[in-house]
Formats: structure tokens, sequence, C-alpha cells
């Protein structure tokens, strides 16, 4: 066993609320020593003030019809806003310092403080008992603790705690398979007969997206792709490989945060490539948080020159959040002290997108399709999150390798004949198995209730006369409904580990959507006007011209299964919501907006 040495002060403490988890079944506790000095970082969530103050501003500077639209706070401001009085902060770090004094306190965050300490410093501080923990199917290790304890002096002060106890494998929303010369035969489901997508597919093929054009006004924007469990980064060499083959302009990354890059995964390889493409010029970050959700979005909140345009490709359903951190508190708890944290960063301007999930409406929860149940995704149904659903080719090529090569002259992969690229134009039905190897999610939250300027647009889908999961556990059609919008998720070509990859799933669909976000932003921007911040208000209030209705295919499938499910339909429907983007459309709504 290690022993070292370190500084606790004997300090008498009344320890009132005890804040116990029960062990994940997938995890095993194991009986080996703990080092004592292991590094470990507390994090002690402060109660907030003003939190209705704040979503009311939030709900007014986001609607287009307020002439209050646009006018965002400061993060300065947002921070006075929430923080709980200076008193109580020194309450908490007082006490930290009484029992740990060699303890590092940060209460720059204003409402979170963050304690950096050792597992015996914690140990003393929580009254926690430390153990590792091990994932049998990853094989990954953690040391972590299934209780601690708050003194009875800070109970009014001290909302949760958390950083020390969460055991969570995390679900990317992207399934991949090694791409191969089009005209090879595939052993498996996947259907790409309509060719291979790269960037230059999304923009011409698709959306209509300007490349040239927008590369000086993109320049003044500014993107984030985030990842999630300390997965590793991107490959600077792979991002070569990526942008010699498709004809991109060298990716170039301004700002990371976490580990440095070197070697790369498919969703971290995918996210990266797609979003520096689609967002053009604009000031690019990489982000990769160790955690998960509440972690990342207070340290994004504590980032005074954060990006405007935020894309998620992970997310986990909503009862299933005390799997990974909830500490004492119930789900519900967890996602509405997120939804804060969240909130705070739209009243700066920020628009967040993510996945609406690739297991179709059954969902993570009933990915093998057990009963008829569905289950929802978060945060891609946050109420400040634009929720993104997966498109695919509907099957009616229009065009062969040769046409392709001329629709895309700058991008030497569909030149040849060994990939063929999807040549223009394209039209697209719902993304969904076995055609594809994912089904885009789609349903209703667990957890939330509907907003307001959803409730419009889920009248005209409860009254089309298309079959509804009436019975169905899961099913909450009083709720937050999503996804929002949709992108091509299907048929993706990345550059990863010095080979070419197809990967398909609504981890396509979310960097697009959020790299269009940056394109507005540098157009509002050089127009002298602020960012366009959370969307949804913006769309869901849009002219139908500035979506592309997708009206076929269901969402009954998961990656292996067929189960219960939505229809898509006429107007918005939970399966590809309002519709795939119609860029010069959109673009010249978003320049009519103050």
């Amino acid at each position: 066993m290690l022993f070292t040495l370190f500084s606790l002060a004997c300090v008498s403490l009344s320890f009132g609320r005890l804040i116990e988890r029960d062990l994940h079944p997938e995890w095993t506790a194991l009986n080996i020593p703990v080092d004592l000095a292991e590094p470990v970082q507390v994090r002690l969530a402060l109660r907030q003030r003003n939190v209705a103050k704040l979503l009311s501003f939030v709900d007014t500077v986001t609607d287009p019809s307020s002439d209050k639209f646009g006018k965002f706070m400061s993060n300065e401001a947002v921070r006075e806003l929430v923080s709980p009085p200076v008193e109580d902060v020194n309450r908490v770090t007082e006490w930290v310092h009484r029992v740990n004094p060699d303890a590092t306190v940060d209460t720059s965050r204003g409402d979170v403080v963050v304690v950096d300490t050792t597992v015996g410093g914690a140990s003393a501080l929580l009254s926690a008992e430390f153990a590792h923990y091990h994932h049998p199917t990853t094989g990954k290790m953690l040391t972590r603790t299934m209780r601690v304890s708050i003194p009875d002096e800070l109970d009014d002060v001290v909302e949760l705690v958390h950083n020390v106890m969460e055991l969570f494998e995390g679900r990317r929303q992207q399934s991949s398979i090694p791409a191969v010369p089009s005209k090879e035969k595939r052993q498996n489901s996947n259907n790409n007969d309509a060719g291979y997508v790269i960037p230059e597919v999304l923009r011409k093929a698709l959306y209509a997206i300007p490349d040239d054009d927008y590369r000086d006004v993109s320049a003044k924007s500014s993107v984030v792709v985030v990842e999630f469990q300390g997965v590793p980064s991107y490959s600077p060499s792979d991002n070569k490989m990526f942008d010699t083959q498709t004809g991109e302009v060298d990716t170039k990354v301004t700002k990371v945060v976490g580990p440095p890059p070197g070697e790369s995964g498919g969703e971290e390889a995918l996210d990266i490539q797609y979003m520096a493409a689609m967002a053009l010029n604009s000031s690019l970050w990489y982000w990769t948080e160790t955690n998960w959700l509440l972690e990342f979005a207070q340290d994004f909140n504590a980032q005074s020159d954060a990006p405007y345009s935020v894309s998620i490709s992970w997310g986990w359903y909503s009862t299933g959040q005390c799997d990974i951190n909830c500490n004492g508190m119930t789900a519900k708890q967890y996602i509405q002290r997120a939804e804060v944290e969240f909130a705070k960063a739209v009243a700066r301007g920020t628009s967040f997108f993510a996945s609406s999930g690739d297991q179709g409406a059954p969902g993570d929860e009933n990915a093998y399709c057990s009963d008829s149940s569905i289950s929802d995704i978060y945060p891609g149904t946050s109420h400040y999150f634009t929720s993104v659903g997966a498109t695919m080719f509907s099957g009616d090529v229009s065009g062969d390798a040769t046409s392709a090569a001329t629709d895309y002259p700058n991008s030497p992969i569909c030149h040849g004949g060994t990939y063929t690229c999807a040549p223009a134009p394209q039209t697209e039905v719902a993304c969904s198995y076995p055609q594809s190897l994912i089904t885009t999610g789609g349903g209703t939250s667990a957890m939330l209730e509907m907003p307001d300027w959803q409730k419009s647009a889920v009248d005209g889908y409860m009254n089309s006369g298309v079959t509804l999961p009436t019975s169905s556990a899961g099913y909450f059609p009083k709720n937050r409904w999503f996804p929002d919008v949709a992108a091509n998720g299907h048929g993706y070509l990345i550059a990863l580990n010095g080979e070419m990859e197809q990967v398909d799933g609504t981890s396509c669909s979310s960097p697009v959507w959020a790299g269009i976000a940056a394109l507005l932003n540098g157009r509002r921007f050089a127009q002298g006007k602020g960012p366009i911040g959370f969307l949804n208000k913006v769309l869901y209030a849009a002219p139908s011209t500035v979506f592309t209705d997708i009206t076929e295919g269901n969402n009954n499938c998961t990656e292996s299964c067929c189960g219960t499910g939505f229809q898509a339909t006429t107007g918005w429907d939970p399966v590809t919501g309002l519709g795939t983007p119609n860029f010069p459309a959109l673009a010249s709504y978003i320049d009519s907006l103050p």
C-alpha cells in the first residue's frame, strides 16, 4: 500500500447531508490500494440566485419578435446575476482551507468552487472513502467514491458535489465501417449506391452553401467541437490527408482545451474534419472534457472568449443521467442544473447543437427493441440546444462517377473511380437502418416540458393523421419534442489512421449545422450585428422556404432492430424536424433580423 504525507488540519465538523450513489452494474470495485497522493478535483456547485430572471432574459433576447432580440449580456454580467453572495462563497473556501490547507481553490466561475487536491485531501474534506473502479469492456479504471458528506453549516450554500462519483461510458452518436471502392460488393446491409459524402457534396449537391464567397466573413466567427470522457484528441496528419483528398483548405485549430493533438478516433476525426470544412475560416476550437456535461458547461462559461457556435455529438437518455454524475440528486435535478448552465451561455449569444441520437425512437434505453418503449437523449432534448437529426440520399441517383468528378473538380478523391462522390443534385429521406448504419433519433423528452416556441409545430404533427405510439413507455407528448432540424448523416468519408473510412450518424449532422451557424454569424458580424445566438425560436418562426421538408421515412429502428417510432410527414416531425437547410433562403431570412 502507498502512503503519502499530506497536510490536513484537525477540524471538528458536523457532517449532515449524506450523498450516496449505487455502483453502476457495468463497473467493478477493485480490491487494490489507492494512492492517497493521487490528484483529484472536487467541484462544489453552489446554489444560484436569480435563475428565474436569467431564464426570462434568455426567453426575450432569443425571440425574433422582441425589440430586445440579440441584445445579449456580457459574460461578467451573467456571472454577477446568477452567482451567490460572495459571503457564501467565502464560507465554502474557508471550510476547504480549514480542512485541507494545501488545496488549491478556484472561485472564478462564481457559482462553483473548484478544489484541486489529493485523494487523501478529498477524503478528509468530504468524509469519503475512495477506491478504484474498473469497466471490464473498455478497460477504463477510475478512482472514485460512492458517498460524500457536506457539513451542516454549508447545506444552504452547496447544491451538489461532483467530479468525484461519476462512473460512465458516454455514447458518441456515430457508427463506422471501412470505406471501400464504390463498385465493391458490401457484406453488410449498408446501402451507399448514391455515392459518398464529402464537404463539397454537402455544399453543392444538397444545401447550396457558397464556398469562396464566405471565406472572408467566416473569419469573423468562431466554432468549437466538444468531446467527452477524455477521449483522444484529433490527428493533424489525418486532417491533412482529409484536406488533400477532399480539396479543403488546410485545417487550422485556433485553440485546444484538453489533451494535445496526436492520435484520433473516428468521432474526433469526423467532428474536426467536417466542422473545419463547413465553418470555412472561422476560429476553430477543439475541446475535450474529461467528464460530462455539467463540468463542460461550467468551464465553457468560464471562458471570456468562448466560441459562438458549439457542436456536441454525444448524448445519453435523460433518466440515465444518474449513470453519469447525479451525486445525490435525481436525474431531473441534474438536468435542471445543467439547463441553467447552458442558459447562461445562451444569454451571451451562444448557439448550441446536439445530435438527436442514432438508435431511432427506441433510443439507447431500448437499443435491442426488447419492448415497444421509446426513449430520449440529452443534451439533444435540452431547451437550449438545436437538436439535429440525420437524413440520407433517397436512392434516386442523378449522376455517376464521371459527373461527380465534374461537379467537384477540386476534390481528388472524387476522381479516378476509387470512390464515387454523390453527384449534384440529390434528394433526401430520413436516415434509417438497414439502408444506413444508424437510424435518426427523435421523440419526446422524459424530463423537460414543451417550450412555447414548439407548440404550434407539434400540434400540426399531432393533427396530421400520422400514427402515434400512444401506449408506448417513454412517450410524453406534452414534453419537449426532438429533433428540431436535420442534415445528411450517411456515407461520410473521413481520414482516420491514414485510411479513408465511412461514418454514419447524427454526429455527422450536428457539426454541419454548427458550421452553418458560424457562417451566419460571420455574415451578421460583417453587417455590424451581434451573433444569432440560440436558433430554435428563430427557426420555428422562419418561413418554410428556409428548409427542404423531408417527408419520407421513419425512425422505428435502432442500429440493429426495429420497434416503435414515428413517421416523417409534411411540416415539422419528430424524425427530421423542420427539415434540412436551404442556405440561400436561410441566410436571407437571418439578414432580415435585427
